[in-house]
């Protein structure tokens, strides 16, 4: 099997966020009572971890780890410690972006989250995503794989 593949499987089945790690325990145990919004919430998580830890690391790699403004004569600059801010916001604007998708588009299914949807912006599993991206140096496309794993695994 190839390691992205194993990756993934790792995130989703070993790594998992609610079941072996205890993260994002209060979205899991309130939607997952019925069907429809457990459905719902996972393919949410799958989206917004699908999409933040990539473009988190996008962020991280070009403007916050150390050595990330070499370019522009400035080698010493070290922003790693405004990482959690960033994450932070990017997780809240994808959170938003789906939510107007959602209610758009998919009107029963974002009034089955009610108040969970929004909570979603601190989602601690989501922001441990990101986390453990910088911490394990996952390249653009090991990040990918890895949110992708990760919110497969909460969804299952």
């Amino acid at each position: 099997m190839s390691d992205l593949g194993s990756l993934f499987l790792r995130a989703a089945f070993v790594d998992n966020m609610p079941l072996a790690l205890f993260l994002g325990l209060c979205t899991f145990i309130a939607l997952s009572r019925k069907t429809g919004p457990a459905l719902g919430l996972g393919i949410a998580m799958i989206g917004v971890m699908g999409v933040t830890v990539p473009l988190n690391h996008l962020i991280y790699s070009a403007l916050l780890a150390p050595g990330a403004w070499a370019w522009a004569g400035l080698p010493d600059t070290d922003l790693s410690y405004l990482k959690l801010i960033a994450f932070i916001g990017v997780i809240a604007a994808t959170v938003q972006l789906l939510e107007m998708v959602l209610d758009r588009f998919f009107p029963a299914v974002y009034a089955s989250f009610g108040v969970f949807l929004p909570l979603l912006t601190v989602q601690c599993a989501i922001l441990a995503g990101s986390l453990f991206m910088v911490e394990r140096k996952y390249d653009l496309v090991e990040s990918a794989v890895f949110g992708a794993g990760s919110g497969f695994g909460f969804a299952v």
